[in-house]
């Protein structure tokens, strides 16, 4: 896939390069603009990263773009890893993907893609390991993996294990290794100002810079320089005789000297020569073109030598000889052998202010430490060998660089060859074999030299051509032929070059061109936008109007030439001169084609010209005779057309003539004394054409004619002289599309036999052999339903123009690409019957803004599969951020918060980005591919908890589906009561808890068993304690007294009380609850017997609450007369007075509260006397209550309670006891 989408790229360019050769083609541009809210951009430099996403150094900082949206990278103080500055000069991408940016002022940048983060290094002056000067103007890498970094202040090498440990390491501080000019060292390099760095194949270095070419040499780190030289400096001193003069200097000889001569100076100095002899005499500066005297000053920088006894002088600097010393054109030398008698003489050297030492016009010569004046004493030998050097210079190399201000490079057609921009001196091809320049300039009078002398950037876009941007707009270059085709702005053209400063030039990977520049905008060039010739009207010429709306086309006699039917007339346009002519000789023919609206042109076979009319009817020019001929509707002549509305014009096979007219049907012309036949619709006739509208007319191979009308498809029967109907039938899908036809086609390479009609509704394939349609709508990749025409080309593809554009198909595939206004269309609406094919295999489709017309062989598919990226997730509408950037990110999680998410994608195909059309899926949620169209984004909203993997896949701008996909994995943490953990341990509590639960209701169920069970025994032994034998035994006693004192009255009465009180008890002994009702009625029985026992010994009250309901309200059995006992036998029982045993029942919440007071002796007398007597007995029934009450409060939330108390604690003047109880009720 990538080696063919090269090729075809590669193809495109070169068909783009030929038809630029031959002409200089109209350039349609698209212009961005980084910043909406300024009215320009400075664009420094452009480049296209590994990832494919092109980044653009503006004034207003280092932006990013991925087709879709922009993304601006600016200096934030409160950011450290922002980029420094927003003033961005340079950019530059190493070999492992890492960006180098340059700065105006503010240090040098390094960009990590997979963090999305900027380090930066800056200029110390108290630290000569930082780089050297916080601009930076160019930057490179070699061979090695250095980096290389030109600034203001020199030429900085940062090498790779440096590099490696900035990436690495996030504190390390790299040491930069500095190379500055040395005015005193020819091989440093030439000037400190580094504006262009360049790395050969070979892996030379070269630095250019705002003085001079300097090649890096590594041997011995020094520098080759290579500056302008001026051709009338032709020769120069050897370098032996340099060498020679240095070494004098050096020596213990008799000497003299003035070294080092600054501004405005005039220094002398006098000089005794004491034996006469040979001296070298040896002078720099510019040297004096005249001498007007010893004291003329008018003319400095020059050396001279007299006597000071005769004043004559001796010798001086001479400007016609002097020689050529290096650096810049005014750095001039001159050396003299001389015989000096014995006297006195005197040196002296005069300069001025913009060449003296240390200046030099900024440049400094070859030998600086010899700037000067010398006089040497010379031996017999010397004096020979410096006559010899200075009588034999050697001859200067001319083939210089034309200017020593450099801005570029770029590599040439091979390894060897370097491009040199410059500013003022034009374009440079330097041969580093050979050492020589050739130099290309701007020539007025050559319009296909270099576009301006100020040369801002080079590009080479392959090895054929290369693109120049200077101050006069961009050149493109063919350095075989040496031609340059030149671009500019035009204010009056929308769709031109922006501006004429173009400072920089890219070509991304899916061939588009990138022109950065001055006071205009980012200017994008598409290869497949510059295929589509134009015929378009132009506002400044009324003939030219003609061709705005196009309703029909058809080849002229000259292939360079077409016929064009508009609204106001017949034209003809020169396809090579690109104009309209004049269509006639004729002036009659010139007067009725000048305004009339022409629908239809044909060249018969007999070369005349027929056209029609939408108001005048039909006219027929015959060239040879002149003769015009024009057929119009008369109500007289049924012969004659029954409309003056043509339509359509058509020749078959036997040279008849076929017309067709609006609201008139379709008419025959094969005679022309006979005139037509028509043909009309008839509603009672189903063999009559089917409508009298008239749109297209078309005869197939095996010679059938066929007619397209307003309402359906028509096939003439010549025999019969009658017509076939094809219709559209809703219920039948092997029907035609749609009633209304608009263009024919009948395939003759790839499919024979078939037929295709261009409706309403969509393309239908129509079988010539098996009389079956097959439909394609927009569904399948039409563009538009509306089809207005199609054309086979020489391949077999069809050509199919529509309201939104055109479209090619392969009738095998059924794979349709479209193309539209952004592609370099007139417009996207065609006009039904405007399209034609030429003999030069040139297709036209007319629209409503003028006339396309390619050769489809020209139309190289763009099968670039851009890469595609994830560019941004959004957590309601903010970016999501992460420690790497998104589209280099493998997976994010979010919170389940976060339930409205955003991803952004974009594919890197710069054509026509608008044109890609993407797909989506997020794997847990979509079922299928979700077509997102253009639209690169994708919603999603509340997203359970859980992992997912979002998918995208884009087409490419001719909307052909690339096989890659990309994707991200998405996890949505769920809250912590949705979590595994949570659950597990949720389970655990849950499992825990049911065992727990499952155990306390067995024990539970234990313990009321048990409970029960004690509660029965309790209450067995209450029951015993209640009739225990002491209680029956006195029963009995006084039953047998009463009958012993003959008292059976008394006696029947205490029995009988006495065996319902035993029933009684025996009754209520198996039950939990009674009523108080029922308990009252046992203490009254009990009450009772032990009034009869003690004869009266104490009286009782039984005292009930009135809001007490002792019918429905129950209380433990058997509580309360345990107490009344205890009253009774241990208070009342033991005085000698009557006593008085009082019995109140209140209720209080749950609780009954059962007051028993007696006013016996007290508690605690009785437990006196029981001491004093040796009793040890307990009230078991009183123990066993309580015991009960204390069972009764474990098993229910009830609060039982007993309380006795002695009352004589309470009042001295009081005895007897008081029991509280308070007993729990239901």
């Amino acid at each position: 896939m990538a080696i063919r989408n090269i090729y075809a790229l590669i193809i495109t360019l070169l068909s783009l390069c030929s038809l630029l050769i031959c002409q200089e083609r109209i350039f349609h541009f698209d212009h961005l603009s980084l910043e909406k809210d300024i009215s320009h951009n400075l664009i420094r430099c452009i480049i296209q990263d590994r990832a494919g996403f092109l980044w653009f150094g503006s004034l207003f900082g280092l932006t990013k773009y991925d087709g879709e949206k922009f993304k601006t990278y600016r200096h934030d103080p409160d950011d450290p890893y922002s980029v420094s500055h927003d003033d961005i000069i340079t950019v530059f991408e190493d070999k492992d993907g890492y960006l180098w940016i340059g700065t105006r002022g503010n240090g040098l940048n390094l960009y990590n893609p997979g963090t999305d983060k900027f380090r930066t290094f800056y200029h110390n002056s108290m630290d000569s390991s930082t780089i050297g000067n916080n601009t930076v103007l160019s930057i490179c890498e070699d061979s090695t993996g250095n980096i290389w970094i030109g600034t203001m202040a020199g030429l900085n090498k940062l090498d790779y294990d440096s590099k490696q440990k900035i990436i690495d390491e996030n504190n390390f501080q790299p040491a930069f290794t500095r190379y500055r000019t040395d005015l005193w060292d020819i091989t440093s390099i030439s000037d400190n100002i580094i504006t262009s760095l360049l790395v050969t194949p070979a892996g030379n270095l070269w630095i250019g810079t705002e003085n001079g070419l300097n090649r890096y040499i590594e041997e011995n780190q020094t520098f080759q320089r290579f500056f302008q030289f001026n051709p009338d400096y032709t020769k120069a001193y050897p370098s032996e005789l340099m060498n020679l003069i240095q070494k004098f200097r050096e020596d213990d000889r008799e000497k003299a000297c003035l070294e080092k001569i600054g501004h405005f100076a005039d220094t002398s100095l006098t000089i005794r020569i004491d034996t006469p002899g040979h001296f070298l005499i040896y002078g720099t500066g510019e040297g004096r073109s005249e001498f007007r005297g010893e004291m003329d000053t008018s003319i400095y920088d020059y050396g001279l030598l007299y006597n000071t006894e005769s004043g004559k002088n001796i010798w001086r600097m001479s400007f016609p000889k002097t020689l050529y010393a290096g650096g810049a054109e005014k750095n001039r030398n001159q050396a003299s052998v001389l015989y000096l008698k014995s006297g006195r003489y005197k040196l002296r050297y005069l300069t001025d202010d913009s060449h003296a030492y240390n200046s030099w016009n900024n440049v400094p010569p070859a030998y600086p430490s010899l700037w000067g004046i010398y006089l040497f004493r010379l031996s017999k030998q010397e004096t020979l060998l410096c006559n010899n050097y200075i009588d034999n210079p050697r001859q200067l190399n001319l083939n210089s660089i034309s200017y020593n201000r450099i801005t570029s490079m770029c590599i040439g057609k091979n390894s060897e060859e370097i491009y040199i921009g410059t500013f003022g001196g034009g374009l440079n091809r330097l041969d580093t074999r050979t050492g020589k320049f050739t130099i290309y300039r701007q020539d007025s009078e050559n319009k296909n030299s270099l576009s301006d002398n100020n040369v801002f950037t080079i590009f080479r876009d392959d090895p054929f051509k290369l693109w120049i941007g200077t101050s006069g707009g961009f050149s493109i270059f063919y350095p075989d032929s040496g031609i340059f085709n030149n671009y500019t702005h035009d204010p009056s053209d929308p769709r031109g070059l922006s501006s004429n400063e173009v400072i920089s030039i890219c070509r991304d990977r899916s061939g588009s061109m990138w022109f950065g520049t001055y006071l205009g905008s980012i200017d994008k060039l598409s290869p497949y936008k510059q295929v589509f010739g134009q015929i378009q009207t132009r506002d400044n010429n009324a003939l030219e109007k003609a061709a705005k709306n196009i309703y029909a086309i058809h080849p002229a006699d000259s292939p360079d030439e077409i016929w064009i039917g508009t609204s106001i007339g017949l034209k003809c346009y020169d396809l090579k001169k690109s104009y309209f002519k004049d269509c006639f000789n004729n002036k009659k023919m010139k007067n009725i084609v000048r305004s009339l609206p022409v629908r239809a042109i044909l060249k018969d076979s007999k070369n005349r010209l027929w056209f029609g009319t939408l108001n005048k009817g039909l006219y027929c020019f015959e060239p040879l005779s002149g003769k015009i001929t024009q057929y119009i509707y008369s109500n007289k002549n049924p012969n004659s057309l029954s409309s003056d509305y043509i339509s359509a014009i058509y020749e078959d096979h036997s040279g008849v003539i076929w017309v067709g007219t609006l609201r008139g049907g379709l008419h025959r012309l094969e005679d022309d004394e006979k005139g037509f036949e028509r043909y009309w619709l008839n509603e009672s006739d189903s063999t009559s054409i089917s409508s009298n509208n008239i749109y297209c007319i078309r005869e197939d191979a095996y010679h059938n004619l066929w007619i397209g009308t307003s309402s359906g498809l028509n096939l003439f029967n010549s025999e019969s002289n009658s017509f076939k109907r094809f219709q559209f039938n809703p219920a039948d899908s092997g029907s035609i599309s749609n009633i209304t036809i608009y263009a024919f086609c009948e395939t003759t390479v790839k499919l024979d036999s078939n037929l295709w009609i261009g409706t309403a509704n969509g393309l239908n394939q129509f079988d010539l052999r098996t009389k079956n349609f097959f439909r394609l709508t927009e569904a399948d990749g039409l563009p538009n339903r509306i089809v207005s025409g199609i054309m086979e080309d020489e391949d077999g593809y069809l050509w199919i123009s529509t309201f939104r554009g055109i479209s090619k198909f392969d009738p095998i595939t059924r794979v349709f690409i479209n193309y539209d206004i952004s592609d370099g269309l007139q417009s996207n609406m065609f006009n039904p019957g405007a399209a034609c094919k030429t003999e030069n295999n040139l297709l036209f489709f007319g629209g409503i803004n003028g006339i396309n017309y390619f050769n489809p062989k020209d139309i190289i598919q763009n099968d670039y599969a851009a890469p595609l990226y994830i560019t941004n997730v959004k957590v309601y509408d903010k970016s999501f951020h992460s420690n790497s950037a998104i589209w280099n990110t493998d997976k994010i999680c979010l919170s389940y918060t976060d339930n409205y998410i955003t991803f952004e994608f974009s594919a890197l195909d710069y054509n026509k980005p608008e044109k890609i059309r993407y797909a989506c899926m997020l794997e847990g949620i979509d079922k299928k591919w979700i077509d997102r169209g253009n639209n690169n984004f994708m919603n999603y909203t509340n997203l359970p908890p859980g992992d997912y993997r979002f998918k995208v896949r884009s087409t490419n701008s001719n909307e052909i589906w690339n096989l890659e996909k990309t994707s991200i994995q998405l996890s949505i943490i769920p809250p912590f009561w949705q979590t595994w953990w949570f659950r597990i341990t949720l389970g655990l509590i849950f499992i825990v808890t049911l065992v727990w639960s499952i155990l306390f209701y067995l024990k539970k169920q234990k313990d009321k068993q048990d409970l029960k069970r004690k509660i029965a025994e309790i209450k067995m032994q209450a029951l015993r304690a209640q009739m225990n034998p002491h209680f029956i035994f006195n029963t009995l006693n006084s039953i047998q007294y009463f009958i012993i004192n003959n008292d059976t009255k008394a006696a029947y009465h205490y029995l009988s009380q006495f065996s319902r009180l035993l029933r009684k008890t025996l009754d209520n002994a198996e039950k939990a609850y009674i009523s108080i009702a029922e308990e009252l009625d046992n203490v009254k029985l009990y009450l009772d017997l032990q009034q009869l026992r003690f004869d009266g010994l104490f009286t009782y009250s039984l005292n009930v609450e009135n809001d007490l309901d002792i019918e429905n309200t129950e209380i433990p059995t058997m509580i309360i007369q345990p107490f009344i006992e205890n009253a009774i036998h241990h208070g009342l029982g033991r005085q000698k007075k009557k006593g008085l045993l009082d019995i109140s029942l209140q209720k209080a919440a749950n609780m009954l509260i059962c007051r028993i007071e007696d006013n016996g002796i007290g508690i605690n007398k009785s437990l006196e006397l029981k001491k004093n007597n040796h009793q040890t007995h307990i009230s078991k029934g009183m123990e066993l209550t309580k015991e009960r009450l204390k069972i009764l409060n474990s098993g229910s939330d009830s609060t039982a309670d007993i309380s006795v108390v002695d009352l004589h604690l309470l009042d001295p003047q009081k005895n007897g006891t008081r029991v509280i109880l308070k007993i729990p009720v239901n």
